[in-house]
Parts: C-alpha cells; structure tokens; sequence
C-alpha cells in the first residue's frame, strides 16, 4: 500500500470509527431520549382499559419522537398511536409472550406502577431502534459504497490496529475474504465484549473462515 492510499484508507477508517464511538451514541441519541423520558407526564391508574393503553403509549410516543429525537417528528395522536402499537409488536417481550399484547397484558398488572415501566421499556426499545439506525446509515455512507480493493485496505488496516481486541481467527483471516463483511469487524467495536465472541459463531463467520 503506497503512503497515500494508507492516509486515505486511515482518515476513512477514523472517520467511520468516530461516528460509532459508544460515548458519542449515548451523548447524542441516548440521553435525549431518556431525558424526554423522564420529563412525560401521566397519571397514574390502578386498572388500564384498552383503550387508554393505546392512548397512553401514543401520547408517550408523540413526546418522545418530538423531544428525544436528534430529526424530531411531529405525530398525530393517531399516528403516534399506530407508531406505539408497532414499536411494541416488533420488540416487546417479557417471560411468557411477546408483541403489542403481552405488553397491554402486563399493563394490566395491578401494581399502578406497571405502565410507567412499559413506558420506560418504550423507551428503551427507541433508543435501541435509533441505534441501529445510526450504525446502519454510518456502514452505510462511510464503508458499502466503497470499492472493494479499498475495503480490503480498510480490512488489513482495522486487524493492524485493533489486533489486541480481536480473535486469532479474525487477525489470520485475508483481508479479501473479510472486505464483503465490514459491517460485522464495526458492529465488534460497538458491543466489544460480547459481539467479538460470537462473531466466529455467525453464519458468516461459519461460511467465511
């Protein structure tokens, strides 16, 4: 690689490094959601009908989507309603269930504080859906529409400099076989302790090395 092409690839590799780093995620979409979390108001109720469960989550989900959100979005109550229904049956889940109704069935709990906590499980999950959101649109612009001999630099330059944090396997493994698979050497770095375990255990990892 000539002195050129490594600066270009290391400012690339550092830029695409920076968006992910975990400090900056929490800074800018993590606490303004959780801090649009604490700041709603609702009234707390020993027993939920349905209908005010729907009205509720929608309520939060229009506060949160105007205030925690880095693009803020300004929802109808019945847009925000619909949004809450389909937060939660994509991602609620307890011990027994999952979806949109285990949640309103553990609303139904009788301790008055059980729709403050499928609210902060509301939250949780957006904070978690914008995460994926911002990693995918930082792979996406920084690294896929790259070709592929500079994605095979990026590849030889991350095992160099991440060589301490990564498996045998990983750091053995030509470049070229793993340019195809950036996504998942950044995704490492995001949930270092229990993603550089498992990812020799992925499909991928099973098929490429």
């Amino acid at each position: 690689m000539n002195l050129n092409k490594k600066v270009e690839v290391e400012k690339i590799l550092d830029k695409a490094l920076k968006l992910l780093d975990d400090e900056i995620i929490q800074r800018t979409i993590d606490l303004p959601i959780r801090e649009a979390t604490a700041s709603f108001e609702f009234h707390k109720v020993e027993h939920i009908t349905y209908k005010r469960f729907i009205k509720e989550t929608g309520k939060f989900i229009q506060h949160i989507y105007l205030n925690g959100l880095k693009t803020k979005q300004k929802l109808t109550q019945k847009q925000a309603e619909t949004e809450a229904i389909a937060v939660l049956e994509l991602d609620y889940q307890n011990a027994y269930g999952k979806g949109f109704y285990a949640a309103y069935l553990d609303s139904r709990n009788n301790n008055s504080d059980t729709l403050e906590f499928i609210l902060n499980q509301i939250s949780e999950l957006i904070v978690q859906k914008t995460r994926d959101r911002h990693v995918h649109w930082v792979i996406t612009t920084q690294i896929q529409s790259l070709d592929w001999h500079i994605r095979c630099s990026i590849v030889e330059t991350f095992q160099r400099l991440q060589s301490l944090n990564l498996p045998q396997t990983l750091k053995n493994c030509p470049p070229a076989m793993l340019a195809d698979h950036l996504p998942d050497l950044f995704k490492v770095l995001i949930t270092a302790d229990n993603t550089i375990t498992n990812l020799t255990t992925t499909d991928i990892a099973i098929h490429t090395f």
